[in-house]
């Protein structure tokens, strides 16, 4: 180390401030920045390697910033595919509810192999300079499986960084070292060295495992140094260190104990003589939160400290600006307070295994908290498939504050933890904060999007109703039917979540109940703009080498071949819904059949279950998923005594595939089109003294490419008595997960890229234990990837292993 003579006088004080910043001009302009609310993404993708004819499951989780809770304002999430070099190759609407959602994309065969991304983004965040959608990187392959050449480049570009920005002379200083690639991700390397002209080494240095190192380095400003970064295969690579600027102020920040941080200013006594015995600001702000501080420096001191309550901060991202007299810092620190962070702890999961071709597997967490809404996705515990850049801690915790993008976060957020020392390591490796002083002082953002819900149409009817006519909007299968009311011949569809490519359809309605068609003008706003993704930090030889190693094919999606015409004979033809082996035989002929007619009158089977004489609640506050309550509507007499309203009004006992139900959540948004067959049994004879409320047995289509029947040669909707306006841009249809036809569980294929199971909404509340089933496969051991938001916020993220041989 250099041996030079330092005057070094500490000033140490323990600082503490308001909450919020009164009659500053530099708050007032911060406040204002961030008036408006920002809100974060992150999809939970079932895997992130997929081989066409495999489909793409994610879950939403939509958070607000400012509260810390899930952001509920929003309902239209655009989620879409890009390729290498970032243009859009699909996209789609979904629907997000309370801050939560799932959807799909289906992969064909139109999709070459190579690297694509999945971005999702609201129509709000384009009030905003700042780019708040979610990407994460996703391979894609064809037929087999080869190994991505596409990450293995040759750029090795050494960032120099030191802590706070700007490099003190005469001071220690820490600086993060760090090599990138051209995308801006980290490459790994050896070892380094600082060396000054005479070649005299001051300090060497490893990296940590995430490839950052922070030393401690104090330059001269009338010496010349530079870096020398040494690589696993032997190669050196040299590169010059700037000299120190005048006026320099280098700003500090370290964890002092427990509760407090040491915040320490480096000056360089020689050439700040322009502030001494000035008034600094430092500003500790995040999200529109903001506290400020006056500091005074002292004559002749290298170094002034103070110490500062954790508690005082926000928890998690605190960004620490320091002014002088203008508008621009002179100094920036990122810094990460985990005091008083809280997450939802899970409980390990056990795992059952039933006595048919399926598993279960049962969750439950530590506390009594707020309900838990979770995704789960089930791959081989030999997977390779799944190799996310981020989970849901750094999705909203950190990656909407930094300035480099191209980091994988997920490595400092593990199973609820946090990596402080390296995390430290990235945010002195950031250098200045994402946001731009500059454009906060001068552009605020202004309100010119709004938070979209459903879709926005309008329409004008032609033709004045008569006295007793009403226009009439027929039920979809996610909206009821309902009459429109108008305003001068105009009117505007109440909030309504269409399906794509679902056609609205209109009626005038008399008072005895006769539909004609009404000539109508429709203005719809279902189109979803084409974009693409604005950072260009793509490869664009993004492809894979022919030189590759090629695996077997992991899933069997052939053609189905079509054969002549094969004249049978046999017994007598029973129908395919009571061959059915899940109806028991003495309800062969008496289920009642699914047909397109029951489709478009009764589009959701709880409508059909309230036609039966029951009452359906439905609760929307928890979350995304509605809790259901059945009940028969009429009083039974033996009910009059003890049990109140349950045994006066008791439920009925519910079938579901053979399953019995313990609870009706299953049954929430249950579309009829994806049943088979149903039945209902008033007496509820079969199940004795349980089955007062009566039995419903409810038996989903086995072959979703098989059409439904149509019982009727009248069509649904006589044209002649409906106007239809086709959707062209609605709402994606949830789909069911479905394990891809894999043509064997028992080879390296499906232990490295196959999928188990995908759980897009398990519900905790409270200590009580969740459970779902996933199909046995004859894999022993599993991992289990959790993510997942409280209704209050808290974070869950983590991943359990299973071992079905314990």
């Amino acid at each position: 180390m250099l041996k030079n003579i330092r005057l070094l006088i500490v000033t140490t004080i323990i600082l503490s401030f308001s909450l919020q910043v009164k009659s500053q001009e530099l708050g007032t302009v911060y406040s204002k920045y961030f008036e408006l609310p920002r809100e974060s993404i992150f999809l939970h993708l079932n895997k992130t390697t997929y081989i066409t004819g495999e489909d793409i499951y994610f879950k939403a989780y939509v958070y607000n910033r400012q509260t810390g809770k899930p952001f509920s304002e929003t309902t239209n999430l655009i989620v879409g595919i890009y390729d290498s070099l970032g243009n859009q190759v699909i996209k789609k609407q979904f629907i997000s509810g309370n801050g939560f959602g799932n959807g799909h994309f289906d992969l064909d065969s139109s999709f070459q192999s190579g690297s694509y991304y999945i971005k999702a983004s609201t129509n709000w965040m384009k009030n905003f300079y700042e780019d708040d959608s979610f990407q994460q990187k996703i391979t894609i392959y064809n037929g087999s499986v080869s190994e991505d050449l596409s990450n293995l480049s040759s750029v090795r570009k050494i960032e120099f960084t030191p802590e706070s920005g700007s490099l003190v002379n005469d001071v220690t200083n820490n600086v993060a070292i760090r090599v990138s690639d051209e995308h801006g991700y980290s490459k790994p390397f050896t070892s380094g060295i600082i060396k000054d002209q005479y070649g005299y080494h001051l300090t060497t240095f490893t990296p940590g495992k995430n490839n950052i190192a922070v030393v401690t380095f104090s330059p001269r400003a009338t010496f010349e140094y530079s870096l020398e970064i040494e690589y696993e295969d032997g190669s050196k690579q040299l590169q010059k260190i700037a000299p120190p600027k005048k006026n320099a102020v280098g700003l500090a920040i370290a964890s002092h104990s427990k509760d407090k941080i040491a915040i320490t200013l480096r000056l360089d006594k020689k050439t700040t003589t322009s502030i001494i015995n000035d008034t600094l600001s430092l500003l500790i702000h995040r999200d529109g939160m903001a506290k400020k501080i006056n500091l005074r420096i002292p004559k002749d001191v290298n170094y002034a400290s103070y110490l500062f309550d954790k508690s005082q901060l926000q928890q998690g991202v605190n960004i620490f600006s320091l002014f002088h007299d203008s508008k621009e810092p002179i100094a920036e620190r990122i810094y990460f307070n985990t005091h008083s962070i809280k997450y939802e702890e899970i409980k390990k999961p056990t795992i059952t295994k039933t006595q048919t071709d399926s598993l279960i597997i049962s969750l439950s967490k530590q506390t009594l908290n707020s309900v838990s809404n979770l995704s789960i996705s089930v791959l081989p515990f030999e997977t390779i498939s799944n190799a996310p850049s981020q989970n849901i801690l750094s999705a909203f915790y950190l990656k909407p504050y930094l300035k480099k993008q191209n980091i994988s976060y997920e490595r400092y957020f593990s199973k609820n933890n946090i990596d402080s020392l390296e995390l430290d390591a990235l945010l002195i490796s950031q250098g200045q904060s994402r946001y731009s002083w500059k454009r906060i002082s001068n552009n605020p953002p202004k309100k010119t999007y709004t938070f979209s819900q459903g879709v926005s149409i309008k329409g004008t009817l032609n033709k004045k109703l008569r006295s007793n006519e009403q226009l009439f909007l027929h039920a979809g299968t996610t909206y009821p039917a309902q009459t429109l009311k108008l305003e001068n011949g105009n009117f505007t569809l109440p909030l309504i979540f269409p399906e794509t490519e679902q056609a609205l359809q209109f009626s005038i309605i008399s008072g005895r109940g006769k539909l004609t068609k009404p000539s109508l003008s429709i203005l719809s706003k279902d189109i979803l703009e084409k974009d693409f993704i604005k950072e260009k930090t793509f490869n664009k030889t993004d492809s894979f080498s022919n030189k590759v190693k090629i695996l077997p094919i992991v899933s069997n999606f052939d053609d189905i071949e079509q054969l002549n015409e094969v004249i049978l004979t046999g017994k007598k033809k029973v129908s395919y819904e009571s061959s059915n082996p899940l109806v028991p035989s003495f309800l062969k002929n008496k289920v009642t059949v699914v047909t397109e007619d029951l489709v478009f009158k009764q589009p959701s089977f709880l409508d059909i279950i309230r036609s039966r004489g029951y009452t359906v609640r439905e609760d929307l506050q928890f979350a995304s998923t509605t809790r259901v309550q059945i009940r028969v509507r009429t009083q039974q007499s033996f009910g009059l005594g003890s049990g109140g309203s349950e045994r006066a009004f008791p439920q009925p006992v519910i079938y579901f595939d053979d399953v019995k139900l313990i609870d009706f959540d299953i049954l929430t948004g249950l579309r009829t089109e994806d049943l088979e067959s149903f039945y209902f049994q008033r007496n509820g004879a079969s199940e004795g003294v349980n089955g007062t409320g009566g039995v419903i047995r409810i038996y989903t289509r086995r072959n979703l490419n098989k059409p439904i029947k149509s019982d009727s040669k009248k069509e649904i909707s006589n044209m002649s008595e409906v106007f239809a306006y086709p959707i062209k841009n609605g709402f994606e249809k949830e789909k069911k997960f479905i394990q891809p036809d894999y043509s064997t569980y028992a080879n390296k294929a499906f232990t490295n890229f196959g999928v188990i199971h995908w759980e897009p909404q398990l519900i905790l509340d409270g200590k009580k234990s969740s459970s779902f089933k996933i199909k046995d496969t004859g894999v022993k051991k599993f991992m289990v990837h959790i993510e997942g938001m409280t209704l209050d916020g808290l974070l869950i993220s983590t991943i359990k292993t299973l071992n079905l041989s314990n």
